[in-house]
């Protein structure tokens, strides 16, 4: 079962473009970690309720 999708995410700071057509998508008790500016990983769990 997909918990979460995302398609096309564009983030821009100012000038400098951070992401460009990023397509995301996570299933129940998948784990994902992304990394932030200070290069820390920010983890998720998805779980359905």
């Amino acid at each position: 079962m997909v918990m979460l999708k995302a398609e096309g995410l564009k983030k821009h700071f100012g000038k400098v473009q951070a992401l460009r057509g990023v397509d995301l998508e996570l299933s129940e008790g998948e784990v994902y970690g992304l990394l932030d500016q200070t290069v820390q990983v920010n983890q998720q769990q998805f779980e359905y309720c």
